[in-house]
């Protein structure tokens, strides 16, 4: 199995959209692979954000005005697997940008008709095999039509929101925002097809992550050591935001 396409997920909060023109590039031109952008709110607003298709493809999605925005985008990059169904997908938060390859040294073996998850140890002693337990929603990987097979996405967006929100597998979330209904819930689909005989294979890396992680706490510019990052050392930038607020930094990193 070898990573084909990363799916990150935006609305126009300025928080995170302003990443994707920078990670779309970089995953283009350092790893070889395709990205898409699944962009919550109406297709006449991108060329307002400046955000562009050079390096990456864009998918607008609508926004259900019942429900809170924060966690429809997080189940925004689930559902952009739907979109391709023979290609492996990795989701991965738009803050995140990748800095060595070491996803894809782990997966190497897998069979591509697998669903992978490689850091279900983040939360310990939750873990999404655990009745009740979560696992992060980030670097889960497989082909688009296994995605499916997960989670039987509806062809309707909205219909998918509510299916979502209104599902008793949406069991954990915190906040106005409803953050963790993305986490909750796949977790609980995940147990369900793994009983039903489906393939799973579940990595604990969490650790592996942390270490080689440039950790910017949200808003604090770290040092790292320039000849690491070059060979490779480190495994993501956990970035600081918003993206404008640390350009200078976030690009020179990059470069």
């Amino acid at each position: 199995m070898k990573v084909e396409r990363i799916i990150v997920s935006s609305n126009n909060n300025a928080t995170y959209y302003p990443f994707w023109n920078i990670i779309s590039e970089v995953y283009s031109k350092n790893f070889g692979i395709k990205s898409t952008l699944m962009w919550h709110g109406l297709e006449s607003d991108i060329s307002n954000y400046d955000i562009s298709d050079k390096y990456g493809d864009i998918i607008t999605l609508p926004i259900h005005p019942e429900y809170q925005v924060p966690w429809q985008t997080t189940w925004g990059y689930f559902y952009g697997t739907k979109f391709y169904p023979n290609e492996v997908c990795m989701i991965l938060g738009i803050d995140e940008i990748l800095l060595s390859n070491f996803f894809n040294s782990f997966i190497k073996d897998i069979d591509p008709d697998v669903y992978v998850t490689l850091i279900d140890d983040a939360y310990l002693p939750s873990h999404w095999q655990n009745p009740g337990g979560t696992s992060p929603t980030a670097y889960h990987i497989a082909k688009g039509k296994i995605f499916n097979e997960v989670y039987k996405f509806n062809n309707n967006f909205l219909l998918e929101i509510e299916k979502v929100y209104k599902s008793k597998d949406s069991f954990w979330s915190t906040g106005k925002d409803k953050w963790g209904i993305d986490e909750s819930y796949s977790s609980k689909r995940l147990r369900k097809y793994k009983d039903s005989k489906g393939k799973i294979t579940s990595f604990s890396k969490f650790s592996f992550l942390q270490e080689r992680r440039i950790n910017c706490h949200r808003n604090q510019e770290v040092p790292y050591d320039i000849n690491l990052l070059q060979k490779g050392f480190y495994s993501e930038i956990h970035c600081c935001r918003p993206y404008l607020n640390h350009k200078n930094y976030l690009d020179t990193l990059v470069k």
